[in-house]
């Protein structure tokens, strides 16, 4: 497996007082804890399937935008290296009853801070409040960081505007409060792989979800004829090689006062273990020579360029694919066609669609197919072969068509 792109982490506990560092160990390291996976709308089954498929969480279970999940601290550590559709891991910490804002200072002032927060970083909280007594969240954000710097007896301040900070989530729901703890840092779909992106790139957390939606097997062939930044053909790569999506990036929670740099190393070590060769041929192709150029570039920083063929060509003069899949397996062809401002108006959107559709139906029988478009976008005549989902990606609402050319709608499909 390619090595991380980043240092490992000192040992961040190393100059912490003995007793804090008892306390942690008994309260934060020993411990079961309360976790939140997020998840983008409607995907929540997917991420719930990953937890399970892995042996990271027993009977996880779904709620609106996430998957509620318990375990030690170490679950919190594998979850962010091995989950491909979550968004982030928040950790809870405390949950109380508060009905104003001098019980909810004083409920938040009791909470063992200096247990979780590391000390270096400001803290930057995001409230929410829903059919709660306080819903003023600016108030509640000030009251809360107001409590950890009694706690604390120093300043807990916002990190300054550019500087990151540690995310602390606050949920009211019916004067219930719940604390969590962002254990990721920066989004998850922040792979750190990617140092360029193209107009409108697809995030890497959807890619992930698109390809596990239509079905994707490492041993079969994936086409991306209009790669972009390359988002299908990374996921697809690293899924193929059993390459964690968290292995290029460090996250929020190495600089935790409970982090174990070599608990981190040996969960580390055992992903290394499960890596695997090249599988089948993933081709991504674009018109654009800069953006292949990049995305050649980018592959081969990552030692990924083995596993993915980057070809400068227009979709619609490709020729034939090379290896016409036998009927028993089938390639995948994977499409984030331009739509919105990428492209112009709806109607030239929908030509584009169509076209994409003729040459899908002349060249590519009995491939799978994906296709992310506007509604209404696909013809009729070809849409009536699909399973169909709604997405959102860059604000916009879409549509996943999900099929297999040439035939009516796969049985497979989830």
């Amino acid at each position: 497996m390619p090595q991380s792109l980043s240092e490992e982490n000192s040992q961040i506990n190393a100059h912490l007082p003995p007793n804090l560092i008892r306390r942690i160990k008994r309260h934060v390291v020993a411990r079961t804890h309360g976790f939140f996976a997020a998840t983008a709308p409607g995907l929540e089954h997917l991420c719930r399937d990953e937890l399970l498929g892995i042996g990271l969480a027993q009977m996880p279970r779904m709620v609106p935008g996430g998957v509620e999940f318990t375990g030690r601290l170490d679950v919190c550590y594998r979850s962010n290296l091995h989950l491909r559709t979550a968004n982030r891991i928040l950790m809870r910490i405390a949950e109380f009853k508060a009905t104003g804002f001098g019980s909810l200072e004083k409920k938040a002032s009791e909470v063992p801070w200096e247990l979780f927060l590391p000390p270096e970083k400001g803290i930057h909280i995001r409230a929410a409040a829903t059919h709660s007594r306080l819903m003023h969240t600016g108030a509640i954000s000030e009251r809360v960081l107001k409590a950890i710097s009694s706690r604390l007896g120093r300043q807990a301040t916002e990190p300054p505007p550019g500087k990151s900070g540690q995310g602390l989530f606050i949920r009211a729901i019916k004067d219930h409060f719940t604390l969590s703890i962002d254990s990721s840092g920066e989004n998850l779909y922040k792979r750190g792989i990617k140092t360029h992106g193209g107009r409108a790139p697809l995030r890497e957390t959807t890619a992930a979800s698109i390809l596990k939606l239509a079905g994707y097997q490492p041993e079969r062939p994936l086409l991306d004829p209009m790669c972009g930044s390359g988002s299908f053909s990374i996921e697809a790569a690293m899924m193929s090689r059993r390459i964690p999506p968290g292995w290029y990036r460090d996250f929020a929670f190495m600089h935790w006062p409970a982090f174990r740099p070599r608990q981190w190393a040996y969960i580390r070590q055992a992903a290394l273990g499960g890596a695997a060769p090249a599988a089948a041929a993933i081709l991504a192709s674009d018109k654009d020579p800069t953006v292949c150029r990049r995305l050649s570039e980018t592959l081969e920083r990552c030692d990924l360029c083995g596993s993915v063929q980057v070809v400068n060509a227009d979709f619609f003069h490709m020729p034939l694919p090379p290896d016409r899949p036998r009927p028993d397996l089938p390639g995948l062809i994977v499409l984030n066609p331009p739509y919105g401002r990428r492209i112009g108006s709806q109607g030239e959107s929908q030509r584009l669609t169509a076209a994409i559709c003729d040459k899908l139906i002349s060249d590519f029988k009995g491939w799978r197919f994906a296709i992310l478009a506007p509604p209404g976008a696909i013809p009729d005549g070809f849409s009536s072969r699909c399973h169909t989902r709604a997405f959102h990606h860059g604000g916009l609402k879409l549509v996943l068509h999900i099929g297999i050319i040439g035939s009516g709608p796969p049985s497979g499909y989830h």
